[in-house]
C-alpha cells in the first residue's frame, strides 16, 4: 500500500534521522530531568494525557502533532539552545513520517508505553531512567520503521 511504498523509499533516510535523534534525544532527557522547571514538567504532562485522548479518537493527525510536541517540549525543558536547534532540523524533516506513522495503530500503541515512562523519569527527576526509556522508544520506532517497509 502506500505507506508501506512510503517507508521503503525513505527507509535510508528515516534511518539516518533515527541516528540523529538517538544522539540528541536521550542527551535532552538527561538534561531535561535535572533542569525542567515544573510547568516544563506540567505541560509535558498536558500534552502526553492529550496524545491518550487522540489515540482513543484514532485521529493520525493529531497523534503525529502531539508526538512531534511532546519530544520538543523535553528538549526544550533541557534548557541546551543548540541541542533545541539540531531538533529543530530533525522534527521539520520528519513531519511526513510522523503522520504517516501514527496511521498504523501499532506504531500508536508501541509509542504509548515509552511515552509514559520517559514522563515517569522526567517528573521523578530520574535521568538515567530517562535515558533508557527515551533509547528504548527510539528503538521501538526504528523497529515500527523496518516492521512497515518489509511488512515484518
Amino acid at each position: 500500500d502506500g505507506i508501506r511504498t512510503w517507508f521503503i523509499e525513505k527507509e535510508t533516510e528515516l534511518d539516518e534521522f533515527m541516528e540523529v535523534r538517538m544522539a540528541i534525544e536521550p542527551v535532552a532527557v538527561r538534561f531535561a530531568a535535572a533542569r525542567a522547571t515544573d510547568a516544563e514538567i506540567d505541560e509535558i504532562d498536558a500534552i502526553h494525557g492529550d496524545f491518550v485522548d487522540a489515540i482513543e479518537d484514532g485521529d493520525a493527525m493529531s497523534l503525529a502533532k502531539l508526538d512531534e510536541a511532546f519530544h520538543t517540549a523535553i528538549v526544550e525543558a533541557s534548557h541546551n539552545t543548540m541541542l533545541a536547534k539540531m531538533h529543530g532540523l530533525v522534527t521539520d524533516a520528519l513531519r511526513d513520517y510522523r503522520i504517516r506513522s501514527f496511521a498504523v495503530a501499532e506504531n500508536v500503541r508501541n509509542a504509548l508505553g515509552p511515552h509514559r515512562s520517559i514522563l515517569e523519569a522526567l517528573k521523578n527527576g530520574d535521568a538515567d531512567c530517562g535515558v533508557a526509556a527515551m533509547h528504548e522508544h527510539l528503538v521501538i520506532s526504528l523497529d515500527d520503521i523496518r516492521r512497515v517497509a518489509h511488512d515484518e
